[in-house]
């Protein structure tokens, strides 16, 4: 069994394949390895990136957060 880091990990992994093959495509399960994989942008830009993943097949699901560092102000 994988630990919460490591599926943290791969669930990054296929974001960002999913970005860079474009978003149309349907990435494997990382469960399963079933082309149903659904990716779902839930981002609130520019403070968070929000991914929602989730697998019709065996039932995966998986949320993945980045959160967006702000500015500092006010220090002078």
């Amino acid at each position: 069994m994988r630990s919460a880091l490591q599926q943290s990990s791969k669930a990054w992994e296929l974001v960002k394949q999913w970005q860079r093959q474009g978003r149309d495509q349907v990435p494997d399960c990382p469960n399963c390895l079933t082309p149903r994989l659904r990716i779902e942008d839930q981002s609130v830009r520019p403070h968070s990136e929000w991914y929602h993943l989730t697998c019709s097949a065996c039932g995966y699901e998986e949320t993945v957060h980045l959160s967006m560092r702000q500015p500092m102000t006010g220090l002078d």
